[in-house]
């Protein structure tokens, strides 16, 4: 098992710097060595092109598999009333 995290600054194409969080938990999938993965994200901002993104809480999902990596992010919302 193995622990992922990642804090770091995303910059867009039009210029915007997104910093972003991501804490997870990881696996080596036993048939072929590959490491499978689940992690929170979040992310800040104060650019107002961008401020949604600071209310956004998601998954990501994904596979490494040396030397690519693939993955899916889901925005959580709530469901309560």
């Amino acid at each position: 098992m193995n622990l992922p995290t990642l804090r770091g600054i995303l910059t867009t194409d039009d210029g915007a710097k997104i910093f972003v969080t991501m804490d997870g938990l990881s696996l080596i999938r036993p048939e072929d060595q590959a490491r499978v993965y689940t992690a929170t994200l979040a992310f800040r901002t104060g650019d107002p092109r961008y401020a949604w993104l600071n209310t956004v809480f998601a998954v990501q999902e994904g596979v490494l598999e040396m030397p690519t990596a693939r993955g899916r992010a889901y925005w959580c919302e709530p469901t309560i009333d």
